[in-house]
Protein backbone atom coordinates (compact mmCIF):
# COMPACT_ATOMS: atom_id res chain seq x y z
CA UNK A 1 0.00 0.00 0.00
CA UNK A 2 1.43 3.36 -0.85
CA UNK A 3 -0.14 6.60 0.68
CA UNK A 4 0.70 10.32 -0.49
CA UNK A 5 -0.99 13.14 1.74
CA UNK A 6 -0.13 16.74 1.78
CA UNK A 7 -2.26 17.80 4.23
CA UNK A 8 -5.40 18.40 2.00
CA UNK A 9 -5.50 15.63 -0.13
CA UNK A 10 -4.78 11.81 0.40
CA UNK A 11 -4.12 9.21 -2.22
CA UNK A 12 -3.69 5.32 -1.04
CA UNK A 13 -2.90 3.07 -3.48
CA UNK A 14 -3.59 -1.07 -3.36
CA UNK A 15 -1.32 -2.74 -5.47
CA UNK A 16 -1.77 -6.47 -6.36
CA UNK A 17 0.40 -9.09 -7.10
CA UNK A 18 0.87 -10.10 -10.83
CA UNK A 19 -1.66 -12.89 -11.21
CA UNK A 20 -0.44 -16.03 -13.64
CA UNK A 21 -3.96 -16.76 -15.13
CA UNK A 22 -5.24 -13.75 -16.10
CA UNK A 23 -1.85 -11.74 -16.47
CA UNK A 24 -2.87 -8.63 -14.97
CA UNK A 25 -1.51 -6.57 -11.86
CA UNK A 26 -4.08 -4.88 -10.42
CA UNK A 27 -4.58 -1.21 -8.79
CA UNK A 28 -7.17 0.25 -6.89
CA UNK A 29 -6.41 3.84 -6.10
CA UNK A 30 -8.32 6.29 -3.59
CA UNK A 31 -8.32 9.97 -3.40
CA UNK A 32 -9.73 12.28 -0.35
CA UNK A 33 -10.09 15.24 0.15
CA UNK A 34 -10.55 17.66 2.89
CA UNK A 35 -13.77 18.72 3.70
CA UNK A 36 -15.56 17.12 1.04
CA UNK A 37 -18.08 14.24 1.71
CA UNK A 38 -16.97 12.36 -1.37
CA UNK A 39 -13.82 10.20 -2.78
CA UNK A 40 -12.48 9.18 -5.85
CA UNK A 41 -11.45 5.63 -6.80
CA UNK A 42 -9.78 4.21 -9.68
CA UNK A 43 -9.52 1.18 -11.09
CA UNK A 44 -6.29 -0.05 -13.36
CA UNK A 45 -5.01 -2.89 -14.77
CA UNK A 46 -1.41 -3.48 -16.30
CA UNK A 47 -0.95 -6.22 -18.87
CA UNK A 48 2.29 -8.02 -17.58
CA UNK A 49 2.31 -10.88 -19.30
CA UNK A 50 4.25 -11.63 -22.74
CA UNK A 51 0.44 -12.05 -24.44
CA UNK A 52 -2.47 -10.33 -25.31
CA UNK A 53 -5.80 -9.79 -22.73
CA UNK A 54 -9.08 -8.86 -23.62
CA UNK A 55 -10.44 -7.51 -19.92
CA UNK A 56 -13.11 -5.54 -18.78
CA UNK A 57 -12.63 -4.04 -14.87
CA UNK A 58 -15.92 -4.17 -12.91
CA UNK A 59 -16.48 -2.72 -9.41
CA UNK A 60 -18.54 -4.01 -6.75
CA UNK A 61 -20.19 -2.69 -3.75
CA UNK A 62 -21.59 -4.28 -1.00
CA UNK A 63 -23.75 -2.97 1.26
CA UNK A 64 -26.24 -4.54 4.04
CA UNK A 65 -29.20 -5.25 2.76
CA UNK A 66 -32.70 -4.90 4.40
CA UNK A 67 -36.25 -5.61 4.58
CA UNK A 68 -37.99 -2.62 2.97
CA UNK A 69 -38.48 0.10 5.88
CA UNK A 70 -38.99 3.20 4.28
CA UNK A 71 -40.12 4.35 0.71
CA UNK A 72 -37.73 4.59 -1.57
CA UNK A 73 -35.53 2.34 -0.18
CA UNK A 74 -33.91 -0.15 -1.91
CA UNK A 75 -31.69 0.75 -4.95
CA UNK A 76 -31.79 3.43 -7.64
CA UNK A 77 -30.00 3.88 -11.46
CA UNK A 78 -30.13 6.14 -14.05
CA UNK A 79 -30.67 5.65 -17.62
CA UNK A 80 -29.34 6.39 -21.00
CA UNK A 81 -32.12 6.40 -23.42
CA UNK A 82 -30.03 4.20 -25.77
CA UNK A 83 -32.68 1.67 -26.91
CA UNK A 84 -31.01 -1.08 -25.47
CA UNK A 85 -33.10 -3.50 -23.41
CA UNK A 86 -33.91 -1.76 -19.94
CA UNK A 87 -32.76 -5.17 -17.87
CA UNK A 88 -31.45 -7.94 -18.60
CA UNK A 89 -32.32 -11.32 -16.58
CA UNK A 90 -28.40 -12.68 -14.92
CA UNK A 91 -29.15 -15.02 -11.93
CA UNK A 92 -32.28 -16.43 -10.73
CA UNK A 93 -31.93 -17.77 -7.19
CA UNK A 94 -35.31 -17.83 -5.69
CA UNK A 95 -36.43 -15.62 -7.98
CA UNK A 96 -35.62 -12.03 -10.35
CA UNK A 97 -35.00 -8.81 -8.65
CA UNK A 98 -38.50 -6.84 -9.28
CA UNK A 99 -37.23 -3.60 -10.93
CA UNK A 100 -39.88 -0.38 -11.49
CA UNK A 101 -39.26 2.73 -13.79
CA UNK A 102 -39.98 6.07 -12.75
CA UNK A 103 -39.14 8.41 -15.81
CA UNK A 104 -35.44 7.81 -16.84
CA UNK A 105 -34.83 6.35 -12.99
CA UNK A 106 -34.94 2.80 -11.90
CA UNK A 107 -35.76 1.70 -8.76
CA UNK A 108 -34.61 -1.91 -7.41
CA UNK A 109 -36.77 -1.92 -4.21
CA UNK A 110 -35.32 -3.74 -1.32
CA UNK A 111 -36.94 -7.15 -1.37
CA UNK A 112 -36.51 -11.08 0.12
CA UNK A 113 -35.02 -12.10 -3.30
CA UNK A 114 -31.90 -13.94 -4.38
CA UNK A 115 -30.86 -12.97 -7.69
CA UNK A 116 -29.11 -10.57 -9.87
CA UNK A 117 -30.35 -8.15 -12.87
CA UNK A 118 -28.21 -6.44 -15.21
CA UNK A 119 -29.06 -2.91 -17.34
CA UNK A 120 -27.53 -2.34 -20.72
CA UNK A 121 -28.91 1.21 -20.99
CA UNK A 122 -27.36 2.35 -17.08
CA UNK A 123 -26.32 5.99 -17.91
CA UNK A 124 -23.25 6.41 -15.51
CA UNK A 125 -24.78 6.09 -11.61
CA UNK A 126 -26.10 4.36 -9.12
CA UNK A 127 -27.43 4.60 -6.05
CA UNK A 128 -28.18 2.81 -2.59
CA UNK A 129 -30.71 4.08 -0.03
CA UNK A 130 -31.25 2.10 3.59
CA UNK A 131 -30.57 2.27 7.53
CA UNK A 132 -26.84 3.66 7.10
CA UNK A 133 -28.27 6.48 4.37
CA UNK A 134 -26.95 7.16 0.96
CA UNK A 135 -24.53 5.90 -1.08
CA UNK A 136 -23.86 6.99 -4.52
CA UNK A 137 -21.22 5.77 -6.88
CA UNK A 138 -20.90 7.83 -10.70
CA UNK A 139 -18.86 5.74 -13.10
CA UNK A 140 -18.21 6.27 -16.99
CA UNK A 141 -19.98 4.57 -20.25
CA UNK A 142 -18.48 3.75 -23.22
CA UNK A 143 -21.74 3.59 -25.48
CA UNK A 144 -19.56 1.87 -28.42
CA UNK A 145 -18.09 -0.10 -26.31
CA UNK A 146 -18.94 -3.86 -26.29
CA UNK A 147 -19.53 -5.01 -22.37
CA UNK A 148 -20.43 -8.11 -20.59
CA UNK A 149 -23.67 -9.70 -19.77
CA UNK A 150 -25.41 -8.91 -22.54
CA UNK A 151 -24.02 -5.43 -22.74
CA UNK A 152 -24.71 -4.41 -18.91
CA UNK A 153 -22.66 -1.43 -17.75
CA UNK A 154 -24.38 -1.89 -14.01
CA UNK A 155 -25.89 -4.66 -12.64
CA UNK A 156 -27.56 -5.27 -8.71
CA UNK A 157 -27.29 -8.44 -7.00
CA UNK A 158 -28.99 -9.30 -3.58
CA UNK A 159 -29.29 -12.35 -1.33
CA UNK A 160 -31.20 -13.20 1.86
CA UNK A 161 -30.66 -15.91 4.53
CA UNK A 162 -31.86 -19.17 3.43
CA UNK A 163 -32.84 -22.56 5.40
CA UNK A 164 -31.97 -24.61 2.23
CA UNK A 165 -28.91 -24.53 -0.31
CA UNK A 166 -29.53 -23.45 -4.36
CA UNK A 167 -28.76 -26.78 -5.86
CA UNK A 168 -28.87 -24.51 -9.34
CA UNK A 169 -26.14 -21.86 -8.08
CA UNK A 170 -23.48 -24.79 -7.06
CA UNK A 171 -25.39 -25.02 -3.35
CA UNK A 172 -25.14 -21.15 -2.82
CA UNK A 173 -26.68 -20.64 0.59
CA UNK A 174 -26.94 -17.63 1.85
CA UNK A 175 -26.82 -16.78 5.44
CA UNK A 176 -26.82 -12.62 5.30
CA UNK A 177 -29.19 -9.95 3.79
CA UNK A 178 -26.62 -8.63 1.09
CA UNK A 179 -26.65 -6.15 -1.89
CA UNK A 180 -24.11 -5.29 -4.32
CA UNK A 181 -24.40 -2.20 -6.48
CA UNK A 182 -21.65 -2.87 -9.77
CA UNK A 183 -20.86 -1.08 -11.83
CA UNK A 184 -18.83 -2.37 -15.02
CA UNK A 185 -16.14 -0.96 -17.54
CA UNK A 186 -16.25 -1.95 -21.76
CA UNK A 187 -13.77 -4.79 -22.38
CA UNK A 188 -10.35 -3.54 -23.68
CA UNK A 189 -7.74 -5.64 -25.50
CA UNK A 190 -4.16 -4.94 -23.84
CA UNK A 191 -1.23 -5.63 -25.63
CA UNK A 192 1.69 -6.48 -23.36
CA UNK A 193 3.01 -3.69 -21.38
CA UNK A 194 -0.76 -2.17 -22.12
CA UNK A 195 -3.29 -0.44 -19.10
CA UNK A 196 -6.49 0.49 -18.47
CA UNK A 197 -8.81 2.39 -16.06
CA UNK A 198 -12.10 2.75 -14.81
CA UNK A 199 -12.51 5.94 -12.59
CA UNK A 200 -15.66 6.81 -10.37
CA UNK A 201 -16.54 8.74 -7.62
CA UNK A 202 -18.47 7.50 -4.52
CA UNK A 203 -20.13 9.96 -1.98
CA UNK A 204 -22.48 8.87 1.61
CA UNK A 205 -24.91 10.96 2.78
CA UNK A 206 -28.45 10.90 4.23
CA UNK A 207 -31.18 9.07 4.05
CA UNK A 208 -33.90 11.14 1.85
CA UNK A 209 -35.70 8.74 -0.08
CA UNK A 210 -35.57 7.99 -3.28
CA UNK A 211 -32.29 9.20 -6.15
CA UNK A 212 -33.69 11.59 -8.75
CA UNK A 213 -30.32 11.90 -10.33
CA UNK A 214 -25.96 11.73 -9.51
CA UNK A 215 -23.83 14.58 -10.56
CA UNK A 216 -20.25 15.52 -10.29
CA UNK A 217 -20.97 17.27 -7.24
CA UNK A 218 -24.40 16.50 -5.56
CA UNK A 219 -27.02 13.81 -5.92
CA UNK A 220 -30.88 15.60 -6.04
CA UNK A 221 -33.62 13.26 -4.05
CA UNK A 222 -35.76 15.55 -5.63
CA UNK A 223 -35.11 16.86 -9.32
CA UNK A 224 -34.30 20.60 -9.78
CA UNK A 225 -37.14 22.30 -11.31
CA UNK A 226 -38.19 25.67 -12.67
CA UNK A 227 -41.70 26.03 -12.93
CA UNK A 228 -44.41 29.22 -12.05
CA UNK A 229 -41.04 31.79 -11.82
CA UNK A 230 -40.07 29.50 -8.73
CA UNK A 231 -36.50 27.24 -8.12
CA UNK A 232 -36.85 24.48 -5.82
CA UNK A 233 -35.31 20.85 -5.53
CA UNK A 234 -33.29 19.12 -2.74
CA UNK A 235 -29.69 18.00 -3.33
CA UNK A 236 -26.94 16.90 -1.27
CA UNK A 237 -23.64 18.68 -2.36
CA UNK A 238 -20.36 16.90 -1.52
CA UNK A 239 -18.22 20.37 -1.09
CA UNK A 240 -18.97 23.02 1.43
CA UNK A 241 -19.13 26.86 0.41
CA UNK A 242 -22.24 29.63 -0.55
CA UNK A 243 -24.51 28.66 -3.30
CA UNK A 244 -25.97 30.44 -5.89
CA UNK A 245 -28.79 30.26 -8.49
CA UNK A 246 -27.02 31.37 -11.72
CA UNK A 247 -29.41 32.55 -14.32
CA UNK A 248 -28.01 32.44 -17.79
CA UNK A 249 -28.78 33.34 -21.34
CA UNK A 250 -28.60 30.93 -24.49
CA UNK A 251 -24.63 31.93 -25.09
CA UNK A 252 -23.78 31.11 -21.68
CA UNK A 253 -23.48 34.83 -20.00
CA UNK A 254 -24.77 34.82 -16.46
CA UNK A 255 -27.47 37.89 -16.42
CA UNK A 256 -27.62 37.23 -12.75
CA UNK A 257 -26.60 35.51 -10.20
CA UNK A 258 -28.61 35.45 -6.71
CA UNK A 259 -27.52 33.06 -3.03
CA UNK A 260 -29.83 30.71 -2.06
CA UNK A 261 -28.21 29.47 1.20
CA UNK A 262 -24.88 27.81 2.48
CA UNK A 263 -23.76 24.41 0.95
CA UNK A 264 -22.55 22.11 3.76
CA UNK A 265 -20.48 18.56 2.56
CA UNK A 266 -23.22 15.55 2.58
CA UNK A 267 -25.62 18.27 4.34
CA UNK A 268 -29.36 18.66 2.18
CA UNK A 269 -29.52 21.44 0.79
CA UNK A 270 -33.05 22.91 0.19
CA UNK A 271 -34.43 25.23 -2.81
CA UNK A 272 -37.73 26.78 -2.66
CA UNK A 273 -36.58 30.34 -4.47
CA UNK A 274 -38.34 32.53 -6.21
CA UNK A 275 -36.87 33.91 -9.26
CA UNK A 276 -37.62 36.06 -12.31
CA UNK A 277 -36.62 34.37 -15.90
CA UNK A 278 -35.30 37.62 -17.80
CA UNK A 279 -35.28 38.02 -21.18
CA UNK A 280 -32.98 35.60 -22.69
CA UNK A 281 -32.88 33.15 -20.03
CA UNK A 282 -32.27 29.68 -21.21
CA UNK A 283 -30.41 27.80 -18.64
CA UNK A 284 -30.54 27.96 -14.58
CA UNK A 285 -27.65 26.54 -12.55
CA UNK A 286 -27.15 25.97 -9.14
CA UNK A 287 -23.56 25.93 -8.39
CA UNK A 288 -21.20 26.02 -5.08
CA UNK A 289 -18.33 28.16 -5.42
CA UNK A 290 -17.76 26.89 -8.93
CA UNK A 291 -18.75 22.99 -8.59
CA UNK A 292 -22.60 22.91 -10.92
CA UNK A 293 -24.66 21.21 -8.49
CA UNK A 294 -27.58 20.88 -11.29
CA UNK A 295 -28.97 23.23 -13.76
CA UNK A 296 -32.39 23.27 -15.43
CA UNK A 297 -33.72 24.34 -19.37
CA UNK A 298 -36.06 27.15 -19.20
CA UNK A 299 -38.39 27.11 -22.16
CA UNK A 300 -39.00 30.34 -23.34
CA UNK A 301 -42.44 31.72 -22.52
Amino acid sequence: MDVVDDGSRADITLTSGDDPRTGLRLTRRITLATGRSDFALRLGAHNVSARAVRWALWNVTQLPGHPAERPGDGVWLGTAGSGTPGTVDLVAGTGRPRVERHGHVLHVPAQDVVGKVGFPGAAGWIAHVGPAGTWTYRFPIDPAAPYTDGGSRAEVWMERPLEAPLEHLGGLRPRHRVVECEALGPYRSLAPGDTTALDGTMSLGPRLGAVASVGGHAWWSEPLTYAAGKVTGVCVPSGTGPAALLVRDTTGRVLRRQPVGECGAGTPLVLDTRVSADPGTARMEVCCETDVLGAVTVLPG
